[in-house]
């Protein structure tokens, strides 16, 4: 389906926030330049003051320049077939609308009980859609289950995984959650917010439309007194919750995507407020700790804020990352230290032992001498323990790979390392950082293991364990034994949890963001059902990976 045009643009991408509110993406046609136009449908949106009025909604560019300013004339020219593309693929923004007639609608509650059931998300829900038929436009979705939280579904607690299916066979994940586990979700109606699991970067137009039909047969259920009940406070939930704050970071590194799938954005006050109320309801749930994600939360204008109200709220722990450059300066460390919770630590991005190597990577001028000052001091006012040093091995620092993470366990005591991956699937690859900073696995394993040769042998099986959560495959990691030994190697791999980094966001992140990217592609290795090695590997590597390099590197062990 071609996506509509508008003059010179197309839209190529459709979101949803948790105002209700509809994110566009228009990509002109020919100069290739991308905006980002939002429509809010609450009048009193803080974000929908000083913009158009049209028949759909608040009209305003998230970015007031140029080709923004003519993205939205054009729309606004072609008002009436812009109204009816928001309406049609997002009609949960017409729940509260006057001209809503839900009684087609209403069909599918017919069979459901007034009062609430108290029982688990996934018992009310399954209640409330077991066989049911959701219809819109000509697709006719059914829900094929309703699937609880446990080890299994590797959702939180007290949530639950919607499946849809149309009559072609093409399966729909939803993820219904507490509000406070979905600050981005697609839509909130009640106490229910509704994620998308498993899609493109650019929303699909019949998955917009299915999930806007499941919201407003949930919507319809909340009005009527059946919803899903609100679940108890627990005292043991031990993910953080993750707001994702998007300031902007001021660097420009070689293997990063995240600028591509939203630009950065400072919402201020308001925005500050939004993420206090969720992290408010987080904490009456019994999450004890949240982390600040996202580019630069530290640049973010309400930085402080956010770290007062973690510790006024009774959260345990706070944990921001980013590339820590800010710290480098006393008065933010001391606010952000003095000012959150007692367990307050704090990621410092290093991509070099030396600044040439670091700023090639960041090109970012002096960021190396910004970040080493900030972890130094952080580790000499604060302890070891409230630092961690995070790094990416990529085509400009694989030679230093080794030597950054042995480095950094030198002054801390925890270090995360990570191989670019591409955001999306293998189309978008060659637009994004892996094409600009992928490096073979190989080679990175093996400059690691020449770098930590000659280090006392506590030391090379800590940084081997940092290798081993960056590379998934241990038949790779071998190549480090004929110079720090089979044993200690074995021993490693024994101990590691392996997962392809990129492929599975909506997992490690607990359900606590929503991922409109179902990552990139996969191929799964060929050597997975007879190699020894198996269980304790991916048994899978990027497309686009083995689009560059091939996978000879992966043998049977």
């Amino acid at each position: 389906m071609a996506p509509p045009v508008f003059e010179h643009w197309a839209v190529v991408g459709l979101a949803a926030d948790v105002a209700g509110a509809v994110r566009v993406t228009l990509q002109h046609t020919t100069r290739g330049e991308r905006v980002v136009l939002r429509l809010a449908r609450d009048p009193d949106d803080p974000h929908a003051r000083g913009s158009t009025r049209t028949r759909a909604g608040a009209l305003h560019a998230e970015h007031d320049t140029s080709s923004a300013r003519e993205a939205l004339a054009a729309v606004i020219a072609d008002e009436a077939r812009w109204s009816a593309m928001i309406t049609r693929n997002f009609p949960h923004t017409l729940l509260f609308d006057a001209a809503v007639e839900p009684r087609r609608l209403e069909a599918a509650l017919e069979r459901a009980s007034p009062e609430p059931v108290r029982a688990p998300m996934d018992g009310d829900l399954s209640a409330l859609l077991a066989d049911r038929r959701l219809v819109f436009g000509e697709t006719v979705y059914a829900v094929e289950s309703v699937q609880g939280s446990d080890e299994a579904t590797g959702l939180l607690r007290d949530a639950a995984r919607i499946v849809l299916v149309d009559e072609t066979g093409a399966r729909v994940s939803v993820s219904a959650a507490p509000v406070w586990s979905s600050p981005n979700a697609f839509v909130v109606v009640g106490p229910v917010a509704l994620s998308l699991e498993g899609l493109s970067g650019s929303l699909r137009l019949s998955v917009a439309r299915a999930v806007g039909a499941l919201a407003l047969v949930l919507a319809l259920a909340v009005r009527s007194g059946f919803a899903p009940a609100l679940v108890a406070p627990h005292d043991d939930v031990d993910r953080p919750l993750v707001i994702d704050v998007r300031s902007e970071c001021h660097q420009q590194c070689s293997f990063c995507t995240v600028k591509l799938q939203r630009g950065p954005s400072d919402g201020g006050a308001e925005e500050v407020a939004r993420w206090r109320e969720t992290m408010r309801l987080a904490r009456a749930q019994g999450v004890r700790s949240v982390q600040l994600d996202g580019i630069d939360p530290m640049r973010h204008s309400g930085i402080f804020e956010l770290v007062r109200s973690a510790r006024e709220l009774g959260f345990e722990r706070l944990v921001i990352a980013g590339p820590g450059r800010v710290l480098a300066d006393r008065p933010t460390r001391d606010a952000v230290f003095d000012e959150g919770p007692a367990s307050t630590s704090v990621l410092v991005a290093i991509y070099g032992v030396r600044a040439e190597t670091h700023d090639a990577v960041t090109g970012a001028p002096g960021s190396f001498d910004e970040a080493r000052a900030a972890l130094d001091a952080i580790v000499r006012e604060r302890g070891r323990e409230s630092v961690v040093v995070g790094t990416v091995a990529t085509a400009r620092n694989v030679e230093e790979i080794g030597a950054i993470v042995a480095d950094a366990l030198e002054r801390t005591d925890t270090v995360w390392m990570r191989m670019p991956y591409p955001r999306d699937d293998r189309e978008r690859h060659a637009r994004d950082g892996f094409a600009r900073s992928a490096v073979r696995e190989t080679d990175v394993v093996e400059h690691f293991a020449r770098a930590i040769v000659a280090a006392p042998p506590h030391v090379q099986r800590r940084a081997l364990a940092v290798l081993a959560t960056a590379i998934s495959h241990p038949c790779v990691l071998r190549r480090a034994a004929p110079m720090v030994g089979d044993a200690l190697v074995d021993d490693v791999v024994a101990a590691t949890s392996p997962r392809l980094h990129g492929v599975s966001s909506a997992s490690a992140r607990g359900g606590t963001h929503l991922h409109l990217a179902e990552g990139p592609a996969i191929v799964p290795c060929r050597h997975a059902r007879t190699c020894v090695w198996a269980p304790r590997c991916s048994q899978a590597q990027l497309a686009a990976y083995v689009d560059r390099f091939g996978d000879d590197e992966l043998r049977p062990g």
